[in-house]
């Protein structure tokens, strides 16, 4: 039988994901292209990255996520120039809203700081607010936050358009290949053991191999933390089940709809097409791997939009899914080499931020992997915060 995957490589990236395969995009252009990326699944983005909702935002609390997210939103503008593909990018904005003078205040704070990186994100009074969105109620406001820059793309396009130009550049992507060990030898990684899983398509099925590589990436979003302890390392990640609902073509929202947040609720709607597209975290709900609807979670969705924008009562649900975050123990990426393993790379516990800051987590993972200057500062992310005692503190978390 021919050997289905290579003897060796330089980086072994786990996880087929939009953070794994802009990390071997970025290594390839910056001319690393001996990248391996190994996928459990039968196709890239069928975890997390094709069950995202697509958002890209700089409204952020603190000035690593601002400057990760501005740097990703900047690349995603230039998408068809990098990759030939289009990212599906709509900067129609995000309004933030809250009810909570104490939270307002916060916001108030949060502003100051994405204005003083050179951000013109606005804050805006109730009734300015509902000039942005006419059917917004607002008596119950108390203010909002608007960035005209922020928006959306489509996760499937930046995807493959991502994977697409690595291979092109040489980078290799395996599929229905699970990474089941990873070896480590003095302290510093040696290689993955994977394998293809009986039933898997195409040559090679249920072939295994080590794969011998100097640096390893974790990718593996919700299944970071089984990934960190096959090399021996704790990656405090927990997977917790967010849905998504589409309603049928609705008309009474103004085709540049900003995606709506009312940050009280934790209630999000923007347009999909004709459609919109809402969602909203169950607070009740614990860590898991269930991805599976909550049809019965749905009133209490709607109730919250409906709260907030009356119009929706008119809207009719199509369908739902469910996709899974990623959680680190401050709602914060944990990114950089870890401490106990040398070569071993992390870049887990997005907390529903992957999508949106895929492609500057990518860019700094491998200027990290080739030792060069780092086009975002990272530090504040990484995995030592947590054995220190310190946490960032992000408070425009959804």
């Amino acid at each position: 039988m021919q050997r289905a995957f290579p003897l060796r490589a330089d980086v072994v990236v786990i996880g087929g994901g939009v953070v794994g395969v802009s990390t071997a995009y970025h290594l390839a252009a910056l001319g690393r292209a001996d990248v391996v990326v190994v996928e459990r699944e039968e196709a890239l983005g069928m975890g997390s990255t094709g069950r995202s909702a697509g958002g890209v935002r700089i409204q952020y609390s603190t000035e690593v996520n601002v400057r990760l997210s501005a740097w990703s939103i900047e690349m995603l503008r230039r998408f068809g120039e990098l990759t030939g593909e289009s990212a599906g990018l709509r900067q129609h904005g995000y309004l933030i809203v809250t009810g909570d003078v104490a939270e307002m205040s916060r916001f108030e704070q949060n502003v100051a700081l994405q204005r003083s990186l050179g951000f013109d994100v606005k804050l805006l009074d109730p009734r300015r607010a509902q000039a942005l969105v006419p059917q917004l109620r607002v008596d119950d406001l108390v203010g909002a936050t608007f960035h005209a820059q922020d928006g959306y793309a489509d996760p499937h396009s930046v995807l493959q358009g991502l994977a697409r130009k690595a291979r092109e550049m040489g980078a290799r992507l395996f599929l229905a290949t699970e990474a089941f060990a990873v070896d480590v030898r003095g302290g510093r990684v040696a290689g993955v053991a994977v394998r293809r899983p009986p039933g898997s398509r195409g040559p090679g099925a249920e072939e295994q191999a080590i794969i011998e590589a100097r640096y390893v990436v974790n990718a593996a979003g919700p299944y970071a933390a089984e990934v960190g302890r096959m090399a021996g390392v704790v990656v405090p990640v927990k997977p917790y089940r967010r849905m998504v609902w589409v309603t049928e073509p609705i008309g009474l929202f103004r085709p540049d709809l900003p995606m709506v947040i009312d940050f009280d609720s934790g209630f999000y709607v923007r347009r999909e097409g004709e459609r919109l597209l809402f969602g909203m975290a169950n607070p009740e709900e614990g860590p898991g791997f269930r991805t599976d609807v909550d049809w019965a979670f749905l009133p209490r969705v709607l109730e919250a939009g409906v709260h907030r924008l009356p119009a929706l009562a008119e809207a009719r649900v199509r369908r739902g899914w469910a996709g899974l975050y990623e959680v680190s123990p401050d709602h914060n990426a944990i990114i950089g080499e870890a401490p106990e393993v040398r070569g071993l790379y992390l870049a887990n516990g997005f907390s529903g931020h992957g999508f949106q800051q895929a492609p500057a987590v990518g860019r700094v993972l491998a200027e990290m992997i080739l030792g060069l200057p780092l086009s975002v500062d990272v530090s504040p992310l990484d995995i030592r915060r947590f054995s220190t005692g310190g946490r960032l503190v992000e408070s425009q978390v959804v």
